[in-house]
């Protein structure tokens, strides 16, 4: 049973399975935890690149070129958003230009969205907090100017990234412990040890958070279930924000009252 489900974790990933002899095997390890976009999201992000051509930002990080796009509200606090690993970035665009209380940064992990290079948590992480520190120095921002956004696996980088800068707000959307922990509920420990390179142990960076912190998270979540997200709250070791709807891991944005809630999460005081 526990096998069967970290099969249906991995189809939640975009993951291709091999099944021989009842043992489940990935074509690519990587593809577990980075999926990537797929072909019709390329087509998403096309047709979202050209609306919002304006906003484009490219960004070298050791040679390699990353893409997204950077809404300058001068004056105003910095959000960065932080994706899922089959995330289309560019979708979270226009909620970005209707939200005039923040300047927003939305910039695609490596080989996702137009960006160069290959994924990994080492990578994605130092890729993270060398933008923080570009972006604040380019625009004079402090860290405390800064709120991050994670979704998901975004939410690891995000955790990390707070656990490094003296960020001013950090806001978690359907967040795990560990991703290890939850292959763990799914499979026998010697498939996950197998299986995964990338842990991203949110569980350990959490007591090294010093900001404000918010978690919302699906009540009807199969993909990462809402125990992994109170364990990381947990994790904290003081009072976190936590707000829950009653939706799969999917599902947040389409809720009704997601939006104001999600605003209010990421203000910062004045």
């Amino acid at each position: 049973m526990k096998t069967k489900r970290l099969i249906q974790w991995m189809a939640c990933a975009g993951t291709t399975l091999l099944l021989s002899s009842g043992v489940a095997a990935c074509s690519s390890v990587d593809s577990l935890v980075y999926p990537g976009t797929g072909s019709d999201s390329v087509e998403a992000t096309d047709a979202m690149a050209k609306k919002y051509r304006k906003y484009a930002k490219e960004v070298s990080v050791d040679g390699v070129t990353l893409r997204g796009w950077m809404i300058e509200r001068p004056g105003k606090p910095l959000l960065i958003f932080y994706g899922g690993n089959a995330m289309n970035l560019a979708t979270v665009l226009p909620t970005a230009e209707r939200d005039k209380q923040h300047a927003t940064l939305l910039m695609n992990y490596r080989g996702y969205g137009g960006s160069e290079g290959k994924p990994s948590e080492k990578a994605l992480v130092q890729d993270a907090v060398y933008l923080l520190d570009k972006v604040c120095r380019e625009t004079k921002r402090k860290p405390g100017d800064v709120v991050l956004v994670g979704q998901s696996l975004g939410s690891g980088v995000a955790v990390q990234v707070a656990a490094q800068r003296p960020v001013g707000k950090l806001v978690l959307l359907v967040p795990f412990d560990s991703i290890e922990a939850v292959a763990r509920g799914m499979a026998p420990g010697f498939l996950v040890d197998w299986a995964l390179n990338d842990t991203y142990r949110s569980d350990k960076f959490a007591p090294k958070v010093k900001c404000p912190v918010t978690i919302i998270a699906a009540t009807h979540d199969s993909v990462v279930p809402i125990a992994h997200a109170r364990k990381l709250a947990a994790s904290f070791g003081r009072s976190v924000k936590w707000v829950e709807f009653p939706c799969g891991h999917n599902g947040l944005w389409k809720q009704k009252g997601f939006l104001p809630v999600y605003g209010k999460a990421c203000a910062l005081p004045k």
